[in-house]
């Protein structure tokens, strides 16, 4: 099975079944490894598994091996952390996993990538995966794409605009209301 560690609610949408139902599905009887990658290749969530005694890719889902380029999941398996990100967001990545691996505390973080020449925001998880004794033997990384978030705050943005604008102009019409009600009615 992929996932035998309880996967914490992260807030992202399908995360909280994710959640709910990993450690079931994992030793589950009733699911298979094969429907167990259906159901994580449906997700919307980047997930990747990296041991801890290799620093290799133990599994990834598809839309995680799309972001990277590569055509299918099982080009990434196998694959050292080294071959797959760029030498600044990999460093990163590195340092993080082993704060992981020697805390055992999850890291939850926003982070900022360029995929495609497109600026993406994620919401991500490096959750470590512990055998029985509690020692960590992987980490989970999970991540939420956030595309939306700049083109929400721009719009926040310009609708705040608009609405300041408009209190101007109700404050003007207020003031105009008072001073013409204060006069002598003709």
């Amino acid at each position: 099975p992929y996932l035998n560690s309880i996967i914490p609610d992260t807030g992202c949408p399908g995360a909280r079944w994710l959640a709910a139902n990993s450690l079931t599905l994992s030793t589950s009887e009733f699911l298979s490894d094969d429907e167990l990658e259906t159901i994580f290749n449906a997700l919307p969530h980047y997930l990747l598994v990296m041991k801890r005694e290799n620093l290799r890719i133990s599994y990834c889902n598809q839309i995680f091996a799309r972001s990277l380029g590569f055509d299918s999941t099982e080009q990434l398996l196998g694959k050292k952390i080294e071959e797959c990100f760029t030498s600044e967001y990999r460093e990163r990545f590195l340092q993080q996993s082993e704060q992981v691996f020697r805390t055992g505390r999850i890291i939850h973080q926003p982070e900022s990538r360029i995929l495609f020449e497109e600026f993406h925001q994620f919401d991500t998880y490096k959750i470590p995966l512990t055998k029985t004794t509690g020692e960590v033997y992987a980490i989970l990384y999970l991540a939420c794409d956030l595309p939306d978030l700049i083109a929400v705050k721009q719009a926040l943005s310009e609708r705040t605009i608009q609405l300041e604008a408009a209190n101007r102009e109700l404050e003007s019409f207020s003031y105009s209301v008072s001073h013409d009600l204060q006069a002598p009615l003709r």
